[in-house]
């Protein structure tokens, strides 16, 4: 018993008619009547805070594609992740960038340099070179890929 869930998301500049078809088609064919796709809009106050590690600062809205289902049944979770990666791929070409929290490397390990990549942005060689300083020995490979 319970509910489990997966998320997965993207940052984007507009929504636009072939992105809503996409998130429509995917909405009817969900394998759980419980998921959904939040739109929520950003920009604004977003786009002007500098100096950060925040490397998504350039979008109006957070499309979140979240994933749940009742019962721990391995075939639940395979339809339902497989159901949230896809849309996630097929959303990828109007992202401006991802939320880090919602990287898994050991979720996604053939995918986790990309997600790290399209979330931090240009800040990503400032992380990598504050890792190699405090983790040389790389103590920490468990979190994102930054080597």
């Amino acid at each position: 018993p319970g509910v489990f869930s997966y998320v997965r998301q993207h940052f984007v500049d507009e929504i636009g008619p072939e992105m809503l078809q996409v998130i429509a088609e995917a909405c009817r064919a969900m394998p759980s009547r419980i998921s959904c796709v939040m739109l929520q809009h950003g920009g604004g106050a977003v786009r002007q805070a500098r100096d950060n590690a925040f490397g998504s600062r350039q979008w109006e809205f957070s499309c979140v594609i979240v994933a749940l289902w009742m019962g721990d049944a391995p075939a639940k979770r395979g339809a339902n992740v497989a159901w949230a990666d896809s849309l996630w791929a097929a959303l990828r070409p109007v992202s401006t960038g991802t939320y880090a929290v919602d990287i898994s490397p050991p979720a996604r390990p053939e995918s986790a340099r990309e997600e790290v990549a399209l979330a931090f942005k240009e800040h990503l060689p400032r992380l990598r070179a504050l890792k190699q300083a405090v983790d040389p020995s790389n103590l920490f490979r468990a979190s994102y890929p930054l080597d």
